[in-house]
């Protein structure tokens, strides 16, 4: 399923890269040539109705496949993409906030190839939903219940759980919190938000599942900035 979600976005960035560089093909048609260029997503529907996957699972499927060492494609066309699942109401907030808790939660498996994953999911998919509604950030699912949590199957295997990336993002979110969307808020309302997420116990209970705490904070702080940092890491 993930392959072929990929291959759905690709296609639609393929088209809107050469509409956008004039390079449409000529049988298009000097009419055609003029139509917004929309995602045929038609695939997930099917996906839903036909194939009875939860829109979770298919939102999940999406970001595992597309977010990967080549970022080219997502920066410049997944911002449409996305604005195009929002109009036609493929996935509700309900969708949104599962399908990204699954996410977060397999972040560590990700973050090995790719160690920015934390900025990609904030700058293409939590920031732009949020922005437009589509996200209650309270609704994060950041830890799997204990029935979900995959077992390895042999002694051997590895069980990625490492948190760096969660805190990362949330620092990221954090930040947001405090510019505001017009306004700047206050630090006491960034506690307000924070408790209200419930995140405490949250990052308390990955404390231990930190990758070298030692790095961590200096990589944080480099992001976000010494000022902002300053409240934000004693936080988390």
């Amino acid at each position: 399923m993930g392959d072929l979600l990929k291959k759905n976005f690709e296609a639609y960035a393929l088209k809107k890269k050469m509409s956008d560089e004039g390079n449409m093909e000529e049988e298009e048609g000097e009419e055609n040539k003029q139509k917004e260029i929309t995602p045929d997503l038609s695939l997930y529907e099917k996906f839903k109705t036909e194939n009875g996957k939860a829109p979770s699972t298919i939102l999940f499927s999406l970001l595992t496949k597309i977010f990967d060492e080549d970022m080219q494609k997502v920066d410049n066309y997944f911002a449409s993409y996305l604005d195009a699942i929002i109009n036609k109401k493929i996935f509700i907030t309900r969708d949104f906030g599962e399908g990204i808790s699954k996410f977060v939660q397999f972040m560590p498996e990700i973050v090995l190839d790719v160690p920015q994953i934390h900025q990609y999911l904030w700058k293409h998919v939590i920031n732009p939903l949020n922005r437009k509604g589509q996200l209650k950030m309270r609704f994060i699912k950041w830890v799997a219940d204990a029935k979900d949590k995959p077992v390895a199957e042999d002694e051997d295997d590895m069980m990625f759980d490492e948190s760096n990336a969660m805190y990362k993002l949330m620092a990221l979110i954090l930040i947001d919190q405090k510019k505001g969307d017009k306004a700047p808020s206050s630090w006491d309302e960034v506690f307000k938000f924070f408790d209200d997420c419930k995140w405490g116990k949250v990052v308390s209970d990955k404390l231990e599942k930190i990758d070298d705490p030692d790095t961590l904070w200096p990589e944080i702080k480099d992001e976000i900035g010494n000022e902002m940092a300053s409240v934000i890491i004693p936080l988390l």
